[in-house]
């Protein structure tokens, strides 16, 4: 029992794993010897037999003695390769050649590699050798093996032509399927031969030994010049005549043939990425037949039932669209026989684009630039095509939209327009819809070619060129001239920004002093005043500012008739303006303080007066001044209103009273407001009025610079900062409880007492909308 277990196992084995014996392969002539006449011609092929096993690559070196026979011609004709690496090649003392053909390679006897043709120089005997030190046959199993053997060369007897002798040249056979060598599956094959010069009888012979001779019997030649061969098995094929004049024969003519019937046995598809699942990639299709005949000679494909075309394996798809697909495959031997696969498979679908300018059926002008916008999937591309034909490529950005300038001329007229996506993969979508546009261009005509020849020949194009570049360097020196002087208004601009900072610093630090000198100014209402006072800076930096915003300037050229040395002068004013430069504020909040001027014309005395809810209000035989806080909309630079520059002080019963003659006449008193105070507290004229006479003069420069760059007109409000303080008369009926009355920057009264948050410092100015500046200085 355990015998048979051991000889049924080894017998398992040996199907499973048969062994593989080959003879080793070896290169030969066709024949081993010749006898030629002198100066006779003569044909020698050089062969392969691959003892059995498949080879496909092949390297032969044939030497000779050129003293003895003289090297014709190499060729190929007939030869097993398909790939010449070095084509048949003859020189003095030896031929070469280096070949090789596709899988599965050849696995015969007798495959051609080269015919060699000679002549034979001198009488007796020489060699042709087959080098086996450089000669080389491959296996065609994947590592490039050489299985070279022995090889067999051939002796060459060559004897002198008798005087008697006869010659008949040998035949030449030739055959509708080619050239000796070939490859058929013809159900039958015509031969055909010459007739050479003596010739009048033939005897031919189809055989599968190379080495067999037709019949030399007289009496079976024949005087045809061709047969037909029929019903031929597969297989190698040796067809052979001899030419004779019924009693000399010529060299014996031979032409091979092999004859294949059978389809490649076996083709294998492969796609990657594997077909399992829908890919998001343009696939790879790897594909390899074999064929025990002939060989496989090409391959074709057909991609969803297209037509076929030849391709090598692997073929890769550059792009495909989203959806079901199938590739066929035909595999074909060297006799047109050939086997074919199919495979099926799906790529992921991407979504169309969507073009969304310009728009379907819409009138399109353009000037030589076409712009395409729509949106798609992130990450693919866009192709865009025109009129059937491919004009461009556009990114899909992360946004999911794509942009395009066209910029090639397009025809007037009706045209289409549609877009693909692709993602990086390759794979396309589907068409979007076709969009249709009538396009109008608006630029003139291009001129032909041959004007543009004229014109070049003409040298007009030269003197333009010529011109324009010199039209180009005199801007450029325009451009740096007016640019310095443009610097140099804007240093000026900065250099009077200094001189105002300079002032209002003055005008702080001389009112922060003459506060703290004053308890009464100490209070809320000195907090007021002083609140108001750097409301005023702040709108007056704030106006510089804008004055030397570099918008401002780009105009300056048109400040020649400034002289650029020109100093800043002041000016003088009404000491009462000190009033109206303290009495600005917002009518959003407006608040009435009592303030009461006492002094003799050099010097003035102003004092805050108590509130109205006070017991002393009812006594109090002084009016009231409303004290204004400056906003951001109240620009000091405006300066004061014309109304107000006629104000002064008159004296009234020995008391100096401010009062203004611009303010209507319902809307204020005119009795003069008595404001005899005790002079104890006392700010001097020289020090306020210059101050802000010297502030005054330095912003109805700046204004007047500005101005003359013609900007807005709402901007020379700032020009009317030349005011003088105005006069208040109110009525010598006034009671105590009558309301105070104020005046603005403008010239507007105000009798309407608001709360009391203008005395908080840090309530920030109200922009309004009524403010003098353009909005694009705000």
């Amino acid at each position: 029992m355990k015998k048979m277990f051991t000889t049924i196992s080894a017998l398992i084995l040996l199907m499973v794993f048969p062994s593989t014996a080959f003879a080793a392969a070896s290169l030969f002539l066709d024949t081993p010897s010749k006898t030629v006449y002198r100066t006779a011609s003569f044909t020698v092929t050089v062969n392969v037999n691959s003892g059995g096993q498949p080879t496909n690559s092949y390297q032969a070196r044939v030497t000779y003695d050129s003293n003895m026979i003289l090297p014709i011609s190499a060729t190929s004709s007939g030869t097993i390769c398909t790939l010449f690496i070095v084509n048949p090649t003859l020189t003095a003392s030896e031929a070469t050649v280096t070949c090789g053909l596709a899988n599965p390679g050849y696995s015969g006897s007798a495959g051609r590699l080269m015919n060699l043709t000679f002549s034979a120089a001198k009488a007796g005997t020489t060699t042709l050798n087959i080098d086996n030190g450089s000669s080389k046959i491959l296996a065609n199993d994947g590592l490039g093996t050489n299985v070279m053997g022995s090889s067999s060369g051939l002796t060459i007897n060559i004897i002198e032509r008798p005087p008697s002798a006869v010659v008949i040249p040998t035949p030449t056979i030739t055959s509708e399927i080619g050239e000796s060598g070939t490859w058929t599956s013809a159900d039958q094959i015509v031969m055909k031969w010459n007739k050479p010069t003596g010739a009048t009888k033939f005897s031919f012979l189809l055989t599968t030994d190379k080495n067999a001779k037709p019949s030399l019997d007289p009496a079976k030649l024949v005087s045809d010049l061709t047969t037909t061969l029929k019903d031929l098995a597969e297989g190698e094929y040796y067809f052979k005549v001899v030419a004779s004049n019924g009693e000399e024969f010529s060299d014996i003519a031979t032409y091979t043939f092999n004859v294949d019937r059978s389809s490649p046995e076996s083709l294998d598809l492969v796609i990657q990425p594997s077909a399992e699942n829908p890919i998001d990639t343009a696939p790879i299709i790897g594909f390899n037949a074999t064929d025990k005949g002939s060989g496989i000679s090409r391959y074709s494909i057909s991609i969803d039932g297209g037509d076929f075309f030849d391709s090598t394996p692997p073929y890769s798809f550059e792009e495909i669209t989203g959806g079901e697909h199938t590739i066929t495959v035909r595999a074909y031997d060297l006799t047109g026989n050939f086997t074919e696969k199919t495979l099926t498979f799906s790529v992921i679908r991407i979504p169309p684009p969507v073009i969304q300018v310009p728009f379907a059926d819409s009138v399109v002008q353009i000037n030589g630039m076409l712009s395409i916008s729509g949106t798609g999937e992130r990450g693919t591309v866009v192709l865009i095509y025109l009129d059937g034909e491919l004009i461009g490529t556009a990114q899909v950005n992360n946004e999911g939209i794509f942009l395009f300038d066209h910029r090639t001329a397009i025809s007037d007229g009706g045209h289409e327009l549609y877009v693909v996506s692709r993602n990086p993969g390759g794979v396309l979508s589907a068409s979007s819809d076709i969009t249709n546009i009538t396009i109008q261009n608006t630029l003139a005509p291009v001129a032909s070619q041959s004007i543009v020849d004229q014109i070049k020949d003409s040298n007009i194009l030269t003197i333009c060129m010529g011109t324009g570049f010199v039209l180009v360097i005199f801007f450029i020196l325009l451009l740096f001239k007016r640019r310095k002087e443009v610097d140099e208004i804007e240093d000026r601009l900065n250099e009077a920004r200094l001189e105002v900072d300079q002032e209002l610093q003055n005008i702080e630090r001389k009112l922060r002093d003459e506060i703290e000198k004053e308890p009464l100014l100490g209070n809320a209402q000195g907090k007021k005043l002083e609140h108001a006072v750097s409301s005023a800076i702040d709108s007056t930096d704030k106006a510089i500012t804008t004055l030397l915003h570099p918008d401002r300037i780009v105009g300056a050229k048109k400040q020649k008739n400034i002289s650029h040395k020109k100093k800043i002068k002041p000016r003088s004013v009404n000491p009462t303006e000190v009033s109206d430069h303290l009495s600005t504020k917002s009518s959003e909040d407006v608040t009435t303080v009592p303030v009461r001027l006492s002094g003799n014309g050099s010097s003035i005395t102003p004092e805050l007066t108590r509130p109205q809810d006070t017991p002393d209000m009812s006594t109090n035989p002084y009016g009231t001044i409303t004290g204004e806080q400056i906003s951001e909309r109240s620009r000091p630079s405006a300066g004061l209103s014309d109304d107000l520059r006629s104000s002064s002080l008159t004296p009234v019963n020995g008391v100096s009273t401010l009062s203004t003659t611009s303010t209507p006449a319902d809307q204020r008193s005119d009795t003069p407001i008595s404001t005899d105070l005790p002079s104890e507290t006392v700010i001097p004229q020289n020090t306020l009025s210059e101050t802000l006479t010297t502030v005054d003069q330095h912003l109805s420069d700046l204004i007047k610079l500005d101005s003359d760059n013609s900007y807005d007109q709402t901007d020379q409000r700032i020009a009317s900062s030349n005011t003088d303080l105005s006069e208040i008369t109110p009525s010598s009926n006034e009671t105590k409880d009558q309301q105070p009355i104020s005046t603005d920057i403008y010239g507007n009264v105000s009798s309407q007492t608001k709360g009391r948050d203008d005395l908080d410092p840090s309530k920030k100015p109200i922009q309004g909308n009524n403010t003098p500046f353009p909005p694009s200085y705000q």
